[in-house]
């Protein structure tokens, strides 16, 4: 049976819960087990996920391992936490599974079935991925540490499929802790920087409809990847999972994203239905509105003429 992976912490309880509902409402138990790294997951919240899918497993990482991700630096005022760097550990335990591994971000929703992704021929690649083009050595959002990667492809750690068998004959796992301690206070992205670090060099891109966010259409246009994938034009209708990366996420009313509404009706079934702010709809179009209005004023004015 394959295995979805998710890190879970209690700051992020809201999309965790939506991303398990989002899987259980296209996928059933038989066919893919949901396992939950706990990093902090209170009781009570373990209580509420397991009413959305009562075949939820939650496990932890060895006292060791934990000692070490907390004393892990972190940066970006959305991420500061030590989960910010769990999935690495999770692509090292891998190493060990008979089945194909799928380890998502919490802040993403799976909107169509994934066995096609399953069952995806990866070639020799360890890991597969969806280029980020933007962060790669020619985009424009480059930081410091694509300076210690040798690839000229980079790419997004919200959605990674595993092929253990490709992990152990490459034998790239063995570089994954020593990488994340010596570059861990140079990132910017945490544990996407130092997977990158890892398998820049050896990850199988992905379609991008495996993870798709409002720039990834611009990006992949004006960066075209150096993949097989498809362009993400071609996709952005009907993806099959969607991320919310960034600092705007579904609850915060600046969130203009695509699939808002759709990840708000999942959490309004959930225990957390009360963290949707009042006339958020509203509001987002009101915003949306308002924006439009000022790029269109914006465009006219760089013509002259107004």
């Amino acid at each position: 049976m394959a295995s979805i992976h998710i890190v879970g912490e209690d700051n992020y309880m809201p999309y965790l819960a939506v991303l398990i509902k989002s899987i259980r409402d296209i996928h059933s138990s038989s066919d893919i087990c949901i396992k939950v790294l706990d990093t902090g997951i209170s009781s009570t919240a373990i209580t509420s996920l397991k009413r959305i899918n009562p075949h939820l497993q939650f496990y932890q990482l060895k006292a060791s391992d934990q000692k070490i991700l907390e004393s892990l630096p972190t940066k970006q005022t959305y991420m500061k936490s030590p989960a910010a760097y769990a999935k690495c550990f999770i692509v090292e335990q891998s190493v060990d599974s008979s089945e194909r591994i799928l380890i998502l971000d919490a802040d993403t929703i799976i909107r169509k079935p994934l066995y096609d992704l399953f069952n995806l021929e990866l070639g020799n690649s360890p890991i597969a991925a969806v280029e980020q083009p933007s962060y790669s050595p020619t985009g424009s959002s480059r930081n410091t540490i694509q300076n210690y990667i040798k690839s000229d492809r980079y790419f997004n750690s919200g959605v990674i499929l595993i092929d253990p068998d490709n992990l152990r004959k490459s034998k790239l796992v063995e570089k994954i802790r020593a990488t994340m301690l010596e570059y861990a206070s140079k990132t910017r992205f945490h544990d996407q920087d130092i997977l990158n670090i890892v398998f820049g060099e050896s990850f199988f891109s992905l379609s991008p409809s495996y993870n798709w966010y409002p720039t990834i259409v611009h990006e992949w246009s004006k960066w075209p990847p150096t993949s097989q994938a498809l362009p993400g034009h071609f996709l952005r209708r009907n993806p099959h999972i969607v991320h919310f990366r960034g600092a705007y996420k579904p609850l915060n009313l600046r969130c203009r994203h695509r699939y808002a509404h759709e990840w708000r009706e999942h959490l309004r079934q959930t225990d957390w239905s009360k963290e949707l702010p009042d006339y958020a709809e509203v509001r987002n179009i009101y915003y949306f509105l308002e924006r439009r209005a000022t790029n269109f004023i914006t465009r006219f004015k760089k013509a002259r003429i107004i």
